[in-house]
């Protein structure tokens, strides 16, 4: 695709979005980001899209004491012309608190939370989120409200700045770097990755691109692009293969045997010892 028209594009949101009136308030039913057949794509890109990202949520999994979903994600590179599957983390969701596993955890691991949506202006908040190469868990701060109209859909967010104990106000136009995520979308930029690319001229740029589940599209921000017809190249696409994929005798997914007793693995029966 030539590069000029993509230019052309990526300034351009979707022409079909239609505007109508939300109002959210404490009655408001809440409206969860952990849902079995739900499915997000991230794409990254600037002149041209870079990569194209598929988080979506596959079956359940036990770690420690959580009953968790499996998030999985396809990654397709367009530079490197491959295509790849993998287990990204698995979460869990309780009282509008979404937490995660990294898919290294092992049961006994601490959950680490994602987002909080119960949280309100004011609160501080240590969340992870953070991309493979930038370790630790990051002090967020609560600046306001947020309402997101996209569609027919109206989602609640908050939006975030780093914690700065020396901070007294902060807007839109401040000089920091601003975050916002939605109840069932997550951030509008990456939901699972809180990251700071977006915010320096010149790095490829991520951003939520659709959000559905099953086939109900509840969010979408194309941009003018449609995936289909970014790029004709030959992908190479490598599945995960599912060598070390346990199931206990409730016939549930995990990790990996947590105690004694009987397990399948690889569709054969499997003893811990």
């Amino acid at each position: 695709m030539d590069r000029l028209f993509i230019s052309f594009l990526l300034v351009f949101f979707s022409a079909n979005a239609k505007s109508f009136s939300a109002v959210f308030d404490e009655n408001t039913e809440y409206r969860p980001f952990v849902e079995e057949g739900k499915q997000w794509t991230v794409i990254q890109a600037d002149y041209r899209v870079y990569s194209v990202k598929t988080y979506y949520v596959a079956g359940d999994t036990i770690i420690g004491n959580y009953v968790c979903k499996r998030l999985m994600c396809k990654t397709t590179d367009y530079s490197r012309k491959t295509s790849t599957t993998e287990l990204h983390s698995c979460l869990y969701e309780e009282n509008g608190k979404v937490c995660y596993f990294p898919k290294s955890a092992q049961n006994t691991s601490a959950p680490i939370v994602l987002y909080n949506f119960g949280a309100i202006p004011g609160d501080t908040l240590y969340l992870g989120g953070q991309r493979e190469d930038e370790s630790g868990i990051i002090c967020y701060q609560i600046w306001k409200e947020l309402t997101l109209e996209n569609g027919n859909e109206a989602f609640r967010g908050q939006l975030a700045t780093i914690y700065d104990s020396n901070l007294k106000d902060v807007d839109e136009n401040s000089n920091l770097d601003l975050f916002e995520w939605y109840e069932v979308i997550g951030s509008v930029f990456h939901p699972f990755e809180k990251t700071f690319f977006n915010n320096y001229m010149g790095a490829p740029k991520y951003w939520l691109y659709q959000c559905k589940v099953g086939e109900k599209l509840l969010y979408s921000n194309t941009k003018g692009i449609e995936i289909d017809d970014v790029s004709n190249m030959a992908i190479t696409e490598n599945r995960p293969s599912d060598v070390n994929t346990f199931y206990n005798i409730n016939g549930q997914k995990i990790l990996q045997p947590v105690s004694k007793g009987v397990y399948i693995k690889n569709n054969q029966k499997y003893i811990c010892k």
